[in-house]
């Protein structure tokens, strides 16, 4: 034990004592309020019993007719004969084709759209209801681009309403039958308090 221990025992020591009384201090009661004379009486309202309630079993009808028996063909099929000769048939489809053999032209589709998150604290100001106006384009791979706010009531939601929008992912527009950009999409998002 050195020269610092002897020291510094006392001077924490003073310091254990001093916090002590200081709390002492802090929780001593000078005045008590007054007893109260007496409780005011509750007053329980009387519940009323559930009624039972009358079940009856449902009457079986005695004459049940069982439905006529199925018709069934019984004619014979004579059996497949093979031959050694083998066909292939190319049973490839085309996806840009629709069935009447022509291009296909289609403007973009929402495949995957997500829910933004993380606006809750922006309703701290009172309302139940903003609006977000977001545009964007759509890349031949199908997913969002160049998104910006076109409009918005909170600047507060613009940030959750581009991520939202950044995770969707939409089959592209098609173009005689190709991949292309679609640009000037607009999405309104509305964002409501629930209760």
């Amino acid at each position: 034990m050195g020269w610092r221990a002897l020291l510094g025992l006392p001077l924490a020591g003073a310091v254990v004592m001093a916090i002590f009384l200081f709390m002492a201090d802090l929780i001593k009661v000078e005045e008590l309020p007054p007893p109260l004379d007496k409780l005011p009486p509750i007053n329980m309202p009387e519940v009323q019993p559930d009624t039972e309630i009358d079940r009856t079993k449902p009457v079986k009808p005695d004459n049940i007719t069982p439905p006529p028996p199925p018709v069934t063909d019984d004619r014979r099929v004579d059996p497949v004969t093979t031959t050694d000769e083998t066909i292939t048939v190319d049973t490839e489809v085309d996806s840009t084709l629709d069935p009447t053999g022509l291009p296909v032209n289609r403007e973009a589709i929402p495949i995957v759209t997500t829910n933004p998150q993380g606006f809750e604290n922006c309703f701290d100001r009172g309302d139940t209801e903003h609006r977000v106006v977001v545009g964007f384009d759509i890349s031949p791979q199908g997913e969002p681009a160049n998104i910006e706010v076109i409009s918005s009531t909170d600047s507060c939601f613009e940030r959750p309403a581009k991520r939202a929008i950044q995770r969707w992912r939409f089959q592209a527009k098609l173009d005689q039958g190709e991949p292309v950009w679609q640009y000037g999409m607009r999405y309104t998002l509305v964002f409501q308090l629930e209760e």
